[in-house]
């Protein structure tokens, strides 16, 4: 499922415009962004939680030149926990 597909879904569900659910999902994801921006964990209770991390700076291999040794820098990645009910719908006791 793509954004535009969500969208279509919300729309028809609680009978909005295809803007105003775009809408919607747009501040949902923007807020977020915002939160894991500020460093804030992001929990949706049964679903799951998205916190940033630090990945710290390592040395890896140039897939290109494998011989060449390159420093990888630090960088800010997103993780996912999930939820209780996500992983019990998954593996099928819901």
């Amino acid at each position: 499922m793509n954004k535009a597909q969500l969208c279509e879904l919300l729309s028809e569900k609680f009978k909005l415009s295809k803007k105003v659910s775009e809408d919607v999902i747009v501040t949902i994801f923007d807020t977020f962004i915002n939160e894991l921006k500020n460093n804030n964990k992001v929990n949706v209770v049964g679903f799951g939680s998205f916190i940033s991390k630090n990945r710290h700076a390592r040395k890896g291999v140039d897939p290109r030149k494998p011989d060449t040794i390159i420093n990888v820098p630090e960088t800010r990645v997103a993780k996912f926990k999930a939820g209780k009910k996500l992983k019990d719908a998954l593996n099928g006791r819901i």
